[in-house]
């Protein structure tokens, strides 16, 4: 399900003078950035696991 606000970006434009945007966490659905680090520590520990996989398969070919 996406947020309403950002469209489920995480983030929203804010304007603070005419021509002129700031981005900030969506009030909504990332409050704190809390939703994005969780997001990170997901995306940090599958690449591990992509990056060990990777790893073994280069030393089984090699013959290490």
């Amino acid at each position: 399900m996406q947020c309403n606000k950002c469209e489920g970006q995480r983030v929203i434009w804010v304007e603070i003078t005419p021509g002129l945007t700031k981005c900030q966490p969506c009030p909504v659905c990332n409050a704190d950035g809390q939703a994005v680090a969780e997001e990170q520590k997901e995306f940090e520990q599958i690449y591990a696991e992509l990056s060990e996989k990777r790893d073994a398969k280069i030393r089984r070919a090699v013959g290490d």
